[in-house]
């Protein structure tokens, strides 16, 4: 997701939007391709969950369900992140990715905010006006028909929902996400950097499904498709994953309930960014947009 000219949403690798930009960019894998029928473990700076993809596969619908997190917040410290489901992105050389989700940043007063936002990179993000909040009940989904795209979100405790359809002829339909994420500060260009992750404590998903263009509809992992688990945070040390040394990670869960169900705990230590300046909720470093993702990519550690 796309927050001010600086910010943007990741990929794995550490997805980035342009402008205004905290979207999802790409992240490198290091884990070796699997078979379709079985899943595997890639380490990334920026993206924790799951991934769905196959090279004879597209997607048309993602969607999946999360209560939102209360984060624990240190005074003098600020620290994003930001929970979404999405199409395309995961390839290394995707240029479009479809995400929508909410952002729960920790601000530099101690205080948490909590924004809804939707994102079709590579153009920038957008902020949702919704009220939403700790404990909130969320469902989002993203539709890719031909060149129309739909993303919603309902925030069912509000009981308060948002939809938009455009048309959109870039959208990459070869993957399928469900990401807890780290944003990024995107200075100029492609020069990024992968934020703080603030201690969100562990988010659930629940109710993740994915539907094929060929109306094939399945949970995170199925014979039909590769699914592959993501680690924020971690690297490999010979065939095991590791936390590193410094800084904040991630924990990906098995999958449940029919492979519909996952966990993504956060754990290490919060350290102060370099942003600086006096952005709304969600606006890392300043600027009039308070909702921001990293762009579409995944970055590998």
């Amino acid at each position: 997701m796309t927050r001010n000219a600086r910010f943007r949403a990741a990929r794995p690798a550490s997805l980035v939007s342009a402008a205004l930009a905290m979207v999802a960019a790409a992240f490198a894998l290091t884990g070796s391709a699997a078979a379709a029928t079985t899943s595997n473990t890639v380490t990334s700076e920026n993206w924790s969950g799951y991934a769905a993809h196959r090279s004879t596969v597209t997607f048309s619908n993602v969607s999946g369900r999360w209560r939102v997190p209360a984060a624990t917040c240190v005074t003098g410290e600020r620290a994003f992140s930001s929970f979404w489901v999405g199409i395309g992105g995961y390839a290394l050389h995707s240029t479009g990715l479809v995400q929508d989700g909410i952002e729960l940043d920790c601000n530099a007063d101690g205080t948490q905010s909590a924004s809804a936002w939707y994102e079709l990179l590579p153009a920038g993000p957008h902020t949702i006006q919704m009220s939403v909040r700790s404990g909130d009940l969320i469902t989002a989904s993203v539709h890719d028909s031909a060149d129309l795209v739909t993303v919603r979100i309902d925030d069912l405790t509000r009981t308060e929902s948002f939809s938009k359809t455009v048309r959109d002829g870039k959208a990459d339909d070869t993957s399928a996400e469900w990401i807890a994420e780290a944003p990024e500060d995107c200075t100029t260009g492609n020069s990024c950097s992968v934020l703080s992750l603030a201690d969100f404590g562990t988010v659930r998903f629940s109710d993740a499904t994915a539907t094929t263009t060929a109306g094939v509809t399945s949970g995170v992992s199925t014979s039909r498709w590769t699914t592959t688990k993501l680690l924020l945070g971690y690297k490999k040390n010979g065939s095991a994953f590791v936390a590193r040394s410094a800084g904040a990670s991630a924990t990906t869960s098995a999958l449940t309930d029919r492979d519909r169900r996952f966990a993504v705990t956060w754990s290490g230590t919060q350290q102060s960014t370099s942003t600086s300046g006096s952005g709304g909720p969600g606006s890392p470093a300043g600027g009039n947009n308070p909702g921001s993702k990293p762009r579409s990519g995944w970055r590998q550690l």
